[in-house]
């Protein structure tokens, strides 16, 4: 592998290392921005809440301190009768157009009857005591905030804010009301609205939506739309508590962090949205940014690191290329051209051209020397001191020199002695040949045999799995037998119980057949004592008596009919209960048979995966005999072309000069 160059080591272990940092910087900060926005979005979607619900309270609390004021005004007039309903008409008129926010205002008293500001009368099926913002009123003691509803003149919702008026003796004298259009609800949330979607509504508990400042939100029909129209999050949405800000899919495809903070005592929740994008949008800024940031801190960076690697490491490069080309075999090279900026440099390119030198004097001596002892004349010895470590070539050149003749001279003497230990090398694995060949028919042999029996278990196995299956299926057939005798148990009982009910029923009949004899032999009687005026009479009785008759005959032979039923039936049972005793009995033994079935296949398929291991060792062991028989085959050649190999030797040893 091509390793790389100090300076490329430096620009990147350092380019890697800044921009690591500045990764991890900007991490930093991109992890504090969204966890600023988003407690930013948090913080903002609760305080539009909290604004949106005081601007209502502030609404709302003049609007009941119209009620409560004018309901106190009232009382003392009504209770007194010195109020007339027309003074009281013209006084809700010029009260109602004083007060631009309320949308009507209107009396209702069950002496009075209902009085209404625009002049509304309402129809005759009208009952204004069944109202919500009449009995709500009715029931409390202060101010009563009604449910939204449609109004009936304008087609608006609005919503009704009612007061009791009570006389000196806490008597009711009726119920003063004011209609406020939720229109002008939710101008008074305008304030806190942008273009962007960020928005302030009013919801209900049950999720009704009361105002919204997207009117294709808002109803046109009779009743009130559903939160669901704004999000699909609703049950999330209604369940959120006072510091609770959820991040919600609206139905346009936004996401919004939304707020639900409740009003007062009232069945009204106010509801902000914040939307998300506004978190995307900053954070994605700040990526921006700091991205830009970490490319210029870049750029600094691998300005300066270029600087210092020009400055410090390149000449540090042009001494490790001038050791190269000595490595190479470059052995007369020039360091004049090399940089050296401080002491160490200095030092370190001197002691390489020193180094240069003296090896190149010292390679030339030992190449001298070492073609000597090429061409087959050890006699040649260094003459130059080596000085420091690289005298120890010099005693190695002495040591190999002398080493070597003796080495000849040993060798000369072995090459006869291994000769003749060739010629007994050949002989034996000649023998061994012969005998591995003998070994690997008999392996062939053994081979052969097992392989038939293991074809012969592999036929039981067959059998006996054949075997196994007509059990299992002989099991299913007494099981489906056993099941269709249940069947046939119960069918039968179910026949005998109607029959048994059928008796009865044919018991009635006879009884009724009885009772019509004795009915018609006292109208014959009663027929005999009126004379010839009850002759036709008794001939009918007669009749039916006959008819009763033959109504108790031909029921008492279905009685006794349906008896040789009934015992036939429980004759039938008990042969359908032996049956079902005898069938447990053939289930028990086709189990037992299936499960010795199964062990005598299992303990079968054992002994062929046993054979079939005992085949593959043989099959090895066969292919190691044929090795050990290329092998001894082998070792024969071998020593034969060593032999001849000793010849060329002691010729080529005779050459040299000691």
């Amino acid at each position: 592998m091509t390793k790389k160059s100090l300076g490329k080591q430096i620009r990147i272990t350092f380019s890697f290392v800044i921009i690591f940092i500045l990764f991890l910087n900007t991490l930093c900060r991109v992890f504090l921005v969204i966890h600023e926005q988003v407690d930013n979005a948090q913080d903002t979607v609760l305080h539009n809440a909290q604004f949106g619900v005081e601007l209502i309270n502030a609404d709302m609390l003049e609007k009941s301190s119209i009620i409560r004021a004018l309901s106190l005004q009232f009382s003392g007039g009504l209770e007194k009768g010195s109020i007339s309903s027309e003074s009281l008409l013209s006084y809700l008129k010029v009260q109602a157009s004083n007060h631009p926010t309320i949308e009507a205002m209107y009396f209702a008293a069950p002496e009075l009857g209902f009085l209404h500001s625009d002049d509304w009368t309402p129809p005759a099926d009208y009952d204004f005591t069944t109202r919500e913002w009449y009995m709500g009123a009715i029931a409390s003691d202060d101010v009563y905030i009604a449910a939204p509803y449609i109004d009936a003149i304008t087609g608006d919702p609005v919503v009704s804010v009612s007061k009791r008026t009570i006389g000196s003796n806490n008597q009711t004298l009726g119920v003063l009301a004011v209609d406020i259009k939720l229109s002008m609800v939710q101008d008074l949330l305008r304030v806190l609205e942008k273009d962007d979607g960020e928005c302030v509504f009013l919801i209900q508990d049950n999720g009704n939506l009361v105002t919204h400042p997207n009117n294709a939100y808002m109803s046109n029909s009779d009743s009130l739309s559903h939160v669901s129209i704004v999000t699909d999050s609703y049950n999330e949405l209604l369940n959120l508590g006072e510091t609770d800000v959820a991040r919600l899919q609206f139905t346009d495809g936004n996401n919004f962090y939304t707020a639900n903070l409740p009003i007062g005592d009232t069945i009204f929740n106010v509801v902000a949205a914040y939307p998300a994008s506004y978190v995307f949008s900053a954070i994605m800024s700040e990526i921006w940014i700091s991205i830009v940031m970490m490319f210029i801190s870049c750029i600094v960076v691998y300005i300066i690191i270029e600087v210092i690697v020009k400055r410090w490491i390149s000449p540090l490069e042009s001494v490790v290329n001038t050791l190269d080309e000595i490595k190479h075999g470059n052995l007369n090279v020039n360091t004049a051209h090399i940089h050296t900026p401080n002491k160490e440099l200095d030092s370190l390119v001197s002691s390489l051209q020193v180094v240069s030198s003296s090896i190149t004097s010292y390679i030339q001596e030992i190449d001298s020397i070492l073609n000597s002892f090429s061409n087959g004349d050890f006699t040649p010895q260094p003459k130059q001191n080596y000085i420091g470590d690289f005298g120890q070539i010099k005693v190695s050149l002495l040591n190999i020199s002398e080493q070597l003749r003796t080495l000849i001279s040993n060798i000369k003497r072995s090459i006869n002695e291994v000769g003749a230990l060739s010629k007994q090398i050949a002989s034996s694995a000649t023998d061994l040949s012969e005998l591995t060949i003998n070994q690997t028919n008999l392996i062939v042999d053994f081979k052969s045999d097992t392989v038939k029996v293991t074809e012969d278990i592999i036929d039981i196995i067959g059998d006996i799995d054949n075997s196994y299956k007509i059990a299992q299926n002989m099991s299913d057939k007494v099981k489906d037998g056993k099941e269709i005798g249940q069947n046939l148990t119960v069918s039968m009982q179910a026949i005998s119980s109607s029959t048994k009910d059928m008796a009865n029923v044919i018991k009635s009949i006879e009884d009724i057949a009885t009772q019509t004899n004795l009915l018609a032999l006292n109208a014959s009687i009663e027929a005999a004592r009126a004379g010839e005026l009850g002759k036709g009479f008794a001939i009918v009785a007669g009749e039916v008596r006959d008819l009763s008759h033959k109504t108790a005959e031909i029921v008492s032979n279905i009685y006794n009919m349906i008896n040789d039923n009934l015992a036939n039936l429980e004759q039938g049972e008990q042969m359908v209960s032996l049956t079902m005793n005898a069938l447990d009995i053939i289930a028990t033994a086709s189990d037992n048979t299936c499960n010795v079935s199964k062990q005598v296949s299992e303990n079968a398929t054992n002994q062929k995966d046993a054979l079939n291991r005992v085949i593959t060792s043989i099959e090895k062991l066969e292919n190691e005999m044929s090795n050990n028989n290329a092998i001894s085959q082998e070792n024969v050649a071998m020593s034969q072309e060593f032999e001849a190999q000793l010849d060329i030797l002691r010729t080529n040893l005779d050459e040299f000069t000691m």
